[in-house]
């Protein structure tokens, strides 16, 4: 089953698979067991009880319950307007303070 972007919290069973698009971003939180989350860029990553990862706008994931999980998913909230957006896509490399340059004449 794909789940696009929305957040809930499910019981997986031994072995069970869920597949995940993250469209903003989503954090998935293993609330118990042992979780197995593999990406579409080839990363994998092995979540205990109380671990997190970020699911980065764009990825699309399957999760696999290595013993019996709960999982939550936390979608982030999504960039309002175009500065926002640019913003969000930059992430880090967007400076928080600039100085603008002034032309000749302003102080």
């Amino acid at each position: 089953m794909l789940h696009q972007f929305i957040e809930y919290e499910q019981a997986l069973q031994r072995s069970e698979l869920r597949t995940v698009r993250s469209v903003d971003g989503v954090i998935v939180l293993c609330e118990q067991g042992d979780l197995w989350i593999t990406e579409d860029n080839g990363g994998d990553v092995l979540l205990q009880r109380g671990e997190r990862h970020l699911l980065r706008a764009g990825r699309l994931a399957v999760i696999e319950a290595l013993s019996d999980a709960r999982l939550q998913l936390k979608a982030l909230a999504p960039a309002r307007g175009w500065l926002a957006q640019l913003r969000h896509k930059l992430g880090h490399a967007w400076p928080r303070t600039a100085k603008l340059p002034q032309a000749d004449g302003c102080h």
